[in-house]
């Protein structure tokens, strides 16, 4: 994308420039001060019809460039871990496009209807599998599961997550593998679990109170280049390093300015999780797309003319999950599930799959191919090759 613009924005907030600032409109920031610069880009765009997984946009994405904000804090600036190599497989599953099933042991808790209100999933480099946890209502039935990607084959593990004191089991919100402390954690409305697999249990670990209760975890994603996970609530992201149970403040989210429509928030920030390789913590809002640089807070703000990345945790309507080193997200308008290209700055790897809000989608890096689950299927795509 040759000469594609650039606006450099200096912001007094976390990354703060909504999509009719990235288009120009001053009225939609604090004024910032702006210099116009360009930027050239060898990836091109393809206009002809693509097939699944490599669909492009038909329109440029118009770009914009945050300055870092003066309360972002350098947390994240540590020496870089060196995690253990992914576990491979004797022979990898070359069935890549098709349905996989669920056992009876993952289907028969949570029952056919009402459909589940979640799926979570995280794949697990050292044993080569994904670990699945669904759940209905507020967490009152809960199924969970293993699922080796060599062979394609289940085995069930603890579905257990209660508090130690009050035996509450919560709404399990997000499910996280922490690659180099080797730890399948998941935040719950009842605190933080870490599966224990030489037990089959999930141990519980503290997590600091405020005046207004627990953080309220909305989404979390590993952060590989300092080995903590990234924790966003409504109101904040925060690193938390789970050997320590130490939970670092990064950012404070700015107020919304958008009215309460119905159930819905518009106008708020969404972490979706990390674009591992450019390193970069990858958040929404509304249509446009940020890519924040962990350590200053700089953004980059892009608004794709075709795909709205949003996911609206207040009563989401879309699915997201990492894969292939960046994010897909659903989009609730065509039923595609698309990732992000670090190429052309826009959501281009698109399956046309079925997937709304309560699914979860993970990928399966040895097999290179795109897990979407839910309470009847499990889809599988073939990742994008480089």
């Amino acid at each position: 994308m040759p000469g594609r613009t650039l606006q450099v924005l200096a912001a007094s907030t976390i990354a703060v420039c909504t999509a009719a600032c990235v288009n120009g409109d001053d009225a939609a920031t604090t004024e910032p001060e702006r210099v116009e610069t360009t930027e050239s880009a060898g990836a091109t765009q393809s206009t002809s019809t693509p097939e699944p997984g490599t669909t492009a946009p038909t329109g440029e994405p118009d770009v914009a460039v945050v300055a870092a904000s003066t309360s972002w804090s350098p947390v994240l600036d540590v020496p870089a871990v060196s995690p253990p190599p992914t576990a491979s497989c004797d022979t990898t599953n070359s069935d890549v496009a098709g349905e996989l099933g669920l056992p009876d042991f993952m289907a028969e808790p949570l029952g056919p209807e009402p459909p589940t209100t979640g799926w979570f999933a995280a794949f697990e480099s050292k044993t080569h599998s994904v670990t699945v946890i669904g759940q209905y209502g507020d967490g009152e039935r809960v199924a969970a599961g293993s699922l080796d990607v060599c062979t394609d084959t289940w085995s069930p593990i603890s579905s257990v997550l209660q508090h130690p004191d009050t035996g509450a089991t919560g709404y399990k919100q997000a499910l996280v593998y922490d690659v180099d402390s080797d730890a399948m954690v998941a935040y719950t409305s009842e605190g933080v679990f870490v599966y224990a697999s030489e037990r089959d249990e999930w141990q519980h670990h503290p997590v600091p109170r405020s005046d207004s209760g627990l953080p309220e975890v909305l989404s979390a994603a590993y952060h590989p280049a300092s080995g903590m996970i990234i924790v966003a609530d409504a109101n904040q992201l925060l690193a938390h390093d789970i050997d320590t149970d130490e939970w670092l403040p990064i950012a404070t989210f700015p107020d919304s300015t958008d009215e309460l429509q119905g159930a819905f928030i518009r106008g708020r920030l969404s972490f979706l999780g990390v674009h591992a390789g450019m390193d970069r913590l990858m958040l929404t809002e509304q249509d446009t797309t940020r890519l924040t640089d962990p350590v200053t807070g700089e953004a980059m703000v892009i608004k794709s003319p075709d795909f709205d990345p949003n996911v609206d945790h207040v009563w989401s309507s879309k699915a997201y999950g990492p894969a292939g080193g960046t994010v897909f997200v659903t989009d609730d308008r065509t039923g595609d599930m698309c990732g992000f290209d670090a190429d052309t700055l826009a959501w281009d790897h698109c399956f046309p799959s079925g997937a709304d809000a309560s699914w979860a989608i993970v990928g399966d890096p040895i097999n290179d191919r795109l897990l979407a689950i839910s309470t009847s299927t499990i889809e599988t795509w073939p990742l994008p090759q480089p």
